[in-house]
C-alpha cells in the first residue's frame, strides 16, 4: 500500500490508516482492465500521459 500526497509517495503514517477494500468481481476486472490499458507507462492504475500520478487539479475536476 502506497500513499501519494504533495509531498511525495509514501507508506501510511500510522498503521491503522492502512485500508483493505471487499471489490465486487466486476470492479476487479475493470480495474485489472485499466492497469491493463496504462501497464508499458506506469504501475499505477490511474495516471497521465507521461505514466505519473495525476495533478492535485485533475483528480479535483474529476
Amino acid at each position: 500500500m502506497r500513499n501519494l500526497t504533495r509531498f511525495g509517495e509514501g507508506l501510511p503514517k500510522i498503521s491503522y490508516s492502512e485500508r483493505e477494500v471487499d471489490m465486487l468481481a466486476s470492479v476487479r476486472a475493470a480495474l485489472a482492465e485499466q492497469q491493463t490499458r496504462v501497464g508499458l507507462r506506469s504501475t499505477l492504475i490511474f495516471c497521465n500521459y507521461a505514466g505519473a500520478p495525476p495533478s492535485l487539479k485533475m483528480v479535483r475536476g474529476a
